[in-house]
């Protein structure tokens, strides 16, 4: 019997073994290749999953702050055209220069926006409830690319008093009138220095301003606007504000705060406090007939006396030119910072014998007034009516700048009065 060399068995052994081993090399691979797939198609899932999770959360985000948009843009629509309706009546009156009388207009006007954003019902110019109305607003359901945005309710939340709102309240309940003083703060516009400072009265701070506080000055205010504050962090106003949920039809939710912010402020660019300004100055001008309280760096503390002979005839004729000074003085005044606040305003001064008008500096309609009062004080033509009043004159400013209008059709109007009492001395 043929004995194999060791090189020929060798080589027996390794023509056995080779195909053994390349099949273990090919079964290797194809469990390796289906691991990786497994772990593939895993983390593509994975991957899946987290895009459509970003998606609703991304859609929510943007939901809350289209939300907070239309919520805010609500705010200053419903501010602005209060302010510039007739409801004002009585609370522009001037009766006196001084900032005593210039803080307290400043803050009524403050209190009132507050007031009727928050108010129960209508105004006689039927007004919406603001915060009534928004509130309603960001509760209700709507249908967005396929998703669903609504309010939810939550029940978990205990409220500090056992009356207190739940999260559907509205302003025109105690209760739910309680939740949105505390969510309104008001205007932060700066009423102290509005007051005193007339080389650069109109400006706002970062929160609205206490008694005794320090004003961190903010931007936008120049302009004679203010801004209104904003505030969901008091714990009452939290709990009780809805929560929104978005859902896609496979049953998923995402919940959130309503809005986009927990604290902000609505910019209202009416120029309310410079139109209150330039109502104050004129009044300086004509009732005490000078322009040094007008163009002072600040304002008086007390009440100034009128001059003693501002009744007679003399008294009502210099009262009749102080008109002409006047308007040529919001034609030209400027700040410091070289800023004409008051240059594109006209006015009229409503008397019963006629009408003063200003444009651009030049005052018509006072000529025709003095001849009117020459007529009347002529012994001549009794039983005629005055034609001039001096403690009780009705003042329209119209501001021609096109930046501010509320309604783009018409300029901006302001309606004042000006009231004296007798004069003393």
């Amino acid at each position: 019997m043929d004995r194999r060399t060791d090189e020929e068995e060798s080589r027996h052994r390794a023509f056995i073994a080779a195909p053994l081993l390349g099949t273990m090399i090919f079964l290797i691979a194809i469990l390796y290749a289906v691991n990786l797939s497994k772990d593939e198609a895993s983390a593509v899932s994975q991957i899946g999953d987290d895009a459509y999770h970003n998606r609703l959360v991304s859609m929510l985000e943007i939901y809350r702050d289209d939300l907070l948009g239309f919520f805010s843009d609500g705010l200053r629509q419903n501010t602005e055209d209060f302010l510039s309706s007739a409801a004002w009546s009585g609370l522009n009156d001037v009766k006196e220069f001084s900032a005593a009388e210039r803080s307290s207009k400043c803050e009524n006007i403050a209190n009132t926006v507050r007031g009727q954003l928050i108010s129960s019902g209508t105004s006689n110019q039927n007004f919406l409830n603001g915060f009534s109305d928004l509130l309603n607003e960001v509760r209700k359901t709507y249908v967005f690319e396929g998703l669903t945005f609504s309010p939810v309710k939550f029940d978990s939340f205990k409220m500090s008093t056992d009356d207190m709102a739940t999260w559907n309240f509205t302003c025109d309940t105690t209760a739910g009138r309680i939740l949105c003083e505390r969510m309104l703060p008001g205007s932060t516009f700066d009423c102290e220095n509005y007051a005193t400072n007339l080389a650069s009265p109109y400006q706002c701070c970062a929160q609205k301003p206490t008694a005794g506080s320090t004003c961190n000055v903010i931007r936008g205010c120049e302009d004679g606007g203010f801004y209104l504050a904003v505030d969901i962090s008091d714990p009452d106003v939290y709990k009780a504000m809805p929560r929104m949920e978005i859902s896609d039809a496979l049953g998923n939710t995402v919940r959130t705060a309503v809005l986009g912010a927990i604290s902000f402020q609505v910019p209202i660019r009416y120029p309310i406090y410079r139109y209150n300004d330039a109502s104050f100055r004129i009044f300086a001008i004509t009732q005490y007939l000078n322009t040094v309280l007008a163009t002072a760096a600040t304002a008086p503390e007390g009440k100034q006396a009128i001059p003693s002979d501002f009744g007679s005839k003399d008294g009502v004729n210099r009262y009749l030119e102080a008109n002409k000074v006047a308007c040529q003085f919001l034609y030209n005044y400027s700040f410091s910072s070289g800023i004409k606040p008051f240059k594109s305003f006209d006015f009229e001064v409503t008397q019963r014998g006629g009408t003063i008008t200003c444009s651009n500096g030049i005052a018509n309609g006072v000529d025709a007034l003095k001849a009117a009062y020459d007529i009347y004080n002529d012994p001549n033509s009794p039983g005629s009516m005055r034609p001039v009043s001096l403690f009780y004159i009705p003042i329209k400013i119209t501001d021609n700048d096109p930046r501010f209008r509320v309604n783009p059709e018409n300029p901006n109007s302001y309606l004042s009065s000006h009231t004296l009492s007798e004069p003393t001395s």
